[in-house]
């Protein structure tokens, strides 16, 4: 269990190491002020996924996506189920998708 933990744990200093490569680069600029909102998680199957983005409006070839009801205030973000436990690729995309929840575009 505190292997896991563990693996965990590097993993995250890995990926916040990885951000501080961005820094010379433009930074994010927030398209939405307020933090406050609820958020869904939809899983898409994988052959699906392209064309279920698409029909949201993302045109190019996505591994996720997130709709924003501004009425509302609720999010959804639609991404693939992770293959395994530690699947951190498609765990990153669930991250990554909540940031569009909490920051609007930010990348389109």
């Amino acid at each position: 269990m505190i292997i896991k933990y563990l693996a965990a744990a590097v993993a995250t200093l890995a990926l916040l190491a990885a951000c501080d490569n961005y820094s010379g680069q433009e930074k994010i600029k927030p398209t939405r002020a307020d933090k406050t909102f609820t958020m869904t998680v939809e899983v898409v199957p994988e052959k699906e996924m392209e064309s279920h983005c698409s029909q949201l409006g993302v045109t190019y070839d996505a591994n996720g996506c997130a709709a924003f009801n501004l009425d509302t205030k609720h999010c959804t973000i639609y991404v693939m189920e992770p293959r395994h436990v530690d699947d951190t690729e498609r765990f990153a995309i669930i991250g990554h998708e909540t940031w569009h929840c909490m920051n609007g575009r930010w990348h389109d």
